[in-house]
């Protein structure tokens, strides 16, 4: 293999980081940022010559900003590489990750452009239609559940971004009427997002019944006395659905957030509708309809799905998908409560099991609203 290759150089950066985190050898680490340096000159290199839009610069984008959530150089470093990420996809346009190769890699950028976007409160490209269907047109049996409740997640920082906006005018000289708009607008777009998700929720009920088990809690004890926070967690069927089910949750909490600010009253599932039949229930977990829409039991269904997820895998393979719903989830919570107290050591416990910097990143995204003060 050509030692000059940019990939390669931003692979023996990342697994030199990763060793020498896990091991506590700084020398390892040091090694790592050397092959990182590298990384970077040569990724410049590519961006400017005739590689500015292969695969290879898309990799070793994406390798360097797992690199940067464990060597943790700065708080904006995984930043600037996901805005890179961001940049060099949309300017290769849908078309170009039609392939099967550029698919995968576009179906791992996603979720972290768009918690980029939520972090900075800005609209991200992937809310156009053409993002959520263009790249499946010649394989759309690829596109499963996970990506269409994505394709609901993308929608998130555009109207994070209505709803700062509205709020700003709130306080400025608008006149009501132009104020009462937006508000209207940004309603609408609450309720039929609330909506796409519920009817999602149900057909991914039909779709995969019993995925989940409640079994005695291991991990953690509330902090303040000898016993766990909650008697049971959720065990899943497999990774892929805890993961599916944690991002719910998250895009859930993050609507309903918003929904306490633009909606007159508390949201309830009568406020949605055209729905379809109401599935039957095939296990513990919230649904829709048959259970409460609201912010503190969606919070405790993500914590009592993080336990089994990091039990399940305690490497770094946990740490990106869980990063999300942990910081969401804290956000809605009082600093104080034992929730939140008991959210913050299992960051703890991620980070000294995975590597990342997890503890550091707790901001990595939250959303207006009101929080709970307990659960």
């Amino acid at each position: 293999m050509n030692e000059n290759r940019t990939d390669r150089n931003a692979i023996l950066a990342l697994a030199f980081a990763f060793f020498g985190k896990m091991h506590i050898q700084k020398d390892t680490i040091d090694r790592g940022a050397g092959f990182y340096g590298k990384a970077l000159t040569g990724l410049r290199t590519d961006l400017l010559g005739k590689n500015c839009w292969s695969e290879r610069a898309l990799t070793t984008t994406l390798i360097l900003y797992i690199y940067e959530l464990i060597a943790f150089t700065s708080s904006q470093g995984w930043v600037s590489h996901v805005s890179g990420l961001a940049r060099l996809i949309e300017i290769r346009g849908p078309r170009r990750h039609q392939d099967p190769v550029s698919l995968a890699l576009f179906q791992a950028s996603r979720p972290i452009i768009i918690v980029e976007a939520l972090k900075f409160r800005k609209r991200t490209f992937l809310e156009r239609p053409e993002w959520k269907s263009v790249p499946w047109e010649l394989a759309p049996e690829v596109k499963d559940s996970s990506q269409y409740l994505e394709d609901i997640f993308a929608d998130l920082p555009g109207m994070v971004h209505d709803l700062d906006n509205c709020k700003a005018l709130d306080i400025s000289v608008e006149s009501s009427e132009t104020i009462g708009r937006m508000k209207e607008k940004l309603r609408a777009s609450l309720l039929d997002h609330l909506r796409q998700l519920v009817e999602w929720r149900w057909n991914f009920e039909r779709t995969n019944p019993s995925i989940a088990q409640e079994i005695p809690a291991t991990l953690l004890t509330d902090g303040r006395n000898s016993t766990p926070l909650f008697p049971t967690v959720f065990h899943f069927a497999d990774l892929l659905i805890a993961n599916t089910i944690m991002l719910y949750n998250t895009v859930m909490l993050c609507l309903l957030r918003m929904s306490s600010y633009a909606l007159d009253s508390p949201f309830t599932i009568s406020m949605l509708p055209f729905l379809a039949d109401l599935p039957e229930r095939t296990n513990p977990l919230n649904l829709p309809g048959r259970d409460p829409v609201e912010i503190i039991p969606s919070v405790r269904e993500v914590c009592r799905s993080l336990e089994h997820r990091i039990l399940a895998v305690t490497s770094s393979a946990v740490a990106f998908p869980v990063l999300l719903p942990l910081c969401v989830a804290l956000s809605c919570l009082h600093p104080q409560s034992k929730e939140a107290e008991w959210l913050v050591r299992l960051a703890g416990v991620i980070e000294k099991s995975s590597g990342f910097e997890v503890k550091s990143l707790l901001d990595m995204a939250s959303v207006p609203g009101k929080r709970v003060s307990d659960c």
